[in-house]
């Protein structure tokens, strides 16, 4: 089943809890599942998110061998409450997959066609949209 959800993936990211030491082992679940799966390696970043709620610095030297040993291209610290490097990672893993060779863009310049809403979107009212 998690195949499909890798099929033609160009990079991934895995995201753990930085309060949750636990979630590291999951992040080395999903990397072999995602390397099985695609029967190839892709760029695959790390992004350690709650990094608003430490009280100590991440082990930098400790996540390098982490990422070493589990064939993961880099890390990030996020947080994802209060936006801190959210964009950067996102900015920095498009620049990795059209570095290499530009081959999603010129897989996807066949099948995307970008046009302008012939109408205004307005958003919806809810708890999460004022």
């Amino acid at each position: 089943m998690t195949t499909v959800y890798y099929r033609d993936a160009h990079a991934a990211l895995i995201v753990v809890d930085c309060s949750n030491p636990k979630s590291l082992s999951g992040a080395v679940k999903w990397k072999k599942d995602l390397d099985h799966s695609l029967q190839k390696t892709i760029p695959t970043f790390l992004t350690i998110n709650k990094c608003d709620l430490l009280e100590k610095p991440l082990d930098q030297e400790e996540i390098n061998k982490f990422c070493q040993e589990n064939n993961i291209t880099q890390w990030f610290e996020v947080s994802a409450k209060d936006g801190y490097n959210i964009t950067p990672v996102f900015d920095h893993v498009i620049d990795v997959i059209l570095g290499n060779g530009g081959l999603l863009q010129d897989a996807m310049s066949s099948r995307i066609k970008v046009t302008k809403p012939k109408q205004k979107v307005k958003p919806r009212g809810g708890p999460c949209c004022p």
